[in-house]
């Protein structure tokens, strides 16, 4: 288990540094003289724990989360390989295919995903997933957010699926010159992975800003949980993490 969490890891992460300097692969010329082009990205988030922002569920040890991303401009089509690793292995790979692009004012973000648990993590199975997110223009200086996702296992006898939720809003704050973005989120799903249902199981608000250091996005963050029960613990979490996006 370990080793395959070594190789995923030198991957990523030779993938990461080495797009710092090559971040557009290719470009054409698109009909009408648009400029099309692929790039590709990277980023690694490091957390002192591993709490789900998407459904509160919780993990004891730090994680790192190393992800690589191509994407195509102007059209917003994507493509995205995500690991999650705590100290010793990898516990999950996710693949997601999308698109991001803006409808009537409103950034949308879709696409269909399939998490690989069962190679590196305890779970028995796999899970394909569909996904829909939104970010709605401002409304008295904040942003309106939302997301749902539905899950559906390779095999329904040892890993639950299902459907998760939540809606959310964020704002930026400059003090001075400095950006500061708070962001605040509430959760729920129909008893996704095997849970209990909740129509609502968490509530959180992040706060984070971005520093360039040598070419590097530096972001740390802070995040304040409350879960209520089924996937998400009834306790208050506290999260402090780091991101690097290149």
């Amino acid at each position: 288990m370990k080793k395959k969490f070594c190789i995923s890891s030198i991957v990523l992460l030779a993938t990461f540094f080495t797009t710092q300097e090559a971040t557009q692969v290719w470009a054409e010329q698109g009909e009408g003289g648009t400029d099309q082009s692929w790039s590709v990205s990277g980023e690694v988030e490091l957390a002192s724990r591993g709490v789900s922002s998407y459904t509160g569920g919780q993990l004891p040890e730090a994680l790192a989360k190393p992800s690589v991303t191509l994407s195509h401009n102007p059209s917003g089509v994507y493509v995205n390989m995500i690991g999650y690793a705590n100290r010793e292995e990898m516990n999950e790979v996710d693949f997601l295919g999308g698109l991001a692009t803006e409808v009537g004012g409103v950034q949308v973000d879709t696409g269909v995903g399939f998490y690989d648990l069962k190679s590196y993590g305890e779970a028995e199975g796999n899970l394909f997933a569909i996904y829909l997110g939104a970010e709605f223009p401002e409304v008295f200086g904040i942003t309106p957010l939302t997301y749902v996702e539905g899950n559906m296992p390779t095999d329904a006898d040892v890993l639950g699926g299902g459907w998760l939720w939540k809606v959310g809003a964020k704002k930026i704050v400059d003090i001075g010159e400095q950006p500061i973005q708070v962001e605040g989120w509430v959760g729920g799903n129909d008893g996704v992975y095997d849970s209990e249902p909740k129509l609502l199981s968490f509530a959180s608000v992040t706060v984070s800003t971005p520093m360039e250091i040598m070419g590097v996005t530096v972001t740390p963050a802070l995040t304040l949980q409350k879960g209520f029960g089924g996937i998400a613990e009834e306790n208050y979490t506290a999260v402090a993490g780091l991101t690097f996006s290149f």
